[in-house]
């Protein structure tokens, strides 16, 4: 990537994007099943999940709540994965006045 004058990188947004994998995930009696992989170009493992799966994730959550695996290759060419959660319900959030 070229650099500007003051040393900060030049180029657009789409430029710093990667490529990932996503792979789907539903718990089923207690046990992740994986489905096929999505490849999809973005920024992040979030954003790539969120954009493959059109929901909103978060990087913590319980087992339970388990949505996807991203995987990308690293600058070492080694795999890196992270799994994503669908959000816990914030106080309130979900549940109507009374």
């Amino acid at each position: 990537m070229k650099k500007a004058a003051n040393g900060s990188a030049m180029g657009s947004r789409m430029s710093d994007a990667q490529l990932f994998t996503v792979q789907p995930c539903l718990i089923e009696d207690g046990v992740p099943q994986f489905s096929e992989c999505i490849s999809i170009d973005a920024l992040s493992a979030v954003d790539a999940a969120e954009k493959a799966l059109r929901a909103r994730l978060s990087l913590c959550g319980s087992p339970d709540r388990l949505r996807a695996k991203v995987w990308r290759l690293g600058d070492d060419f080694q795999p890196i994965s992270t799994l994503l959660y669908e959000p816990e319900q914030q106080a309130g959030g979900a549940l109507g006045s009374r």
